[in-house]
């Protein structure tokens, strides 16, 4: 199975790529820190690698990239 990288660009990008991310941080039973939820989690098929990278701490980073002139519309993401 192949990895995905997604990118974002602009406002808008980053408006639909957060509700993206929200989705597939709960599919894949993650809290905010990257750290898999236990209480939460659910058959994933250990398809995780796919979006996410995982961290030597055992987080799971998002694959993706930002774009924009306005560093406004990114640090809201965070």
């Amino acid at each position: 199975m192949g990895e995905i990288i997604q990118i974002q660009i602009g406002q808008a990008g980053h408006r639909i790529g957060y509700s993206f991310w929200e989705e597939l941080v709960q599919e894949h039973s993650l809290d905010k820190s990257g750290k898999l939820n236990e209480l939460l989690l659910q058959p994933s098929h250990g398809k995780r690698h796919v979006f996410f990278r995982e961290e030597q701490d055992n987080a799971y980073r998002a694959r993706s990239i930002f774009a924009d002139m306005d560093s406004r519309s990114i640090s809201n993401i965070y």
